[in-house]
């Protein structure tokens, strides 16, 4: 058992050094790249984006996740709950193309620079193309997915796993009774 959880292990090890590879790329692309270099970076983190999908959505990993979520009996407490939640991402995962995955990277990273040139011009409409963009992909996500009732929970379950949008309205809807009349006192 211990040998399926070590290749586990080592699957999951290069993925967080993947991910941690597009975490300083991204950084580097923020902080230090030129503006010129913006669209070479914005394709680099797209094909480590890939990559890394790739290596959590290839099927042996998914047999493995199998394995070792049948024998979960074997496990470690600890263990036991790594491999549910890596199943149930690696599900969620598996709805996603790696074309997709690798595009919603572009668009991400593309989004954002229209918004530091749009912030930096103080002008919304160099900003209003990528945004119209970011809410498509958003979209086509939602469809990818799937969802029950409204489009968003597709969304929040990476956030927030099992909320629904009618169960955060009533949470908004309460904070903002209190904040209107908090604030209003704080006028006073």
């Amino acid at each position: 058992m211990s040998t399926l959880y070590d290749q586990y292990k080592t699957t999951l090890q290069k993925h967080a050094d993947i991910e941690h590879s597009i975490a300083i790329l991204q950084w580097d692309k923020e902080v230090n790249a030129p503006t010129k270099g913006s669209d070479m970076r914005a394709r680099q983190l797209a094909t480590l984006s890939g990559m890394a999908h790739e290596l959590m959505t290839d099927n042996a990993f998914g047999d493995l996740l199998q394995q070792l979520d049948e024998k979960s009996d074997q496990l470690a407490f600890a263990q036991a709950k790594n491999i549910k939640g890596s199943l149930k991402e690696y599900q969620r995962e598996k709805k996603y193309s790696t074309d997709f995955v690798m595009r919603r990277s572009r668009v991400v990273s593309n989004t954002y620079d229209a918004w530091l040139k749009a912030r930096e011009a103080n002008d919304y409409k160099l900003y209003k193309e990528a945004l119209k963009q970011m809410v498509e992909l958003k979209i086509e996500e939602t469809e990818v997915l799937g969802y029950d009732g409204h489009p968003y929970n597709a969304l929040i379950e990476e956030f927030e796993p099992g909320a629904k949008v009618a169960d955060i309205d009533k949470l908004f809807t309460d904070v903002r009774q209190r904040l209107v009349a908090f604030a209003a006192q704080l006028k006073e």
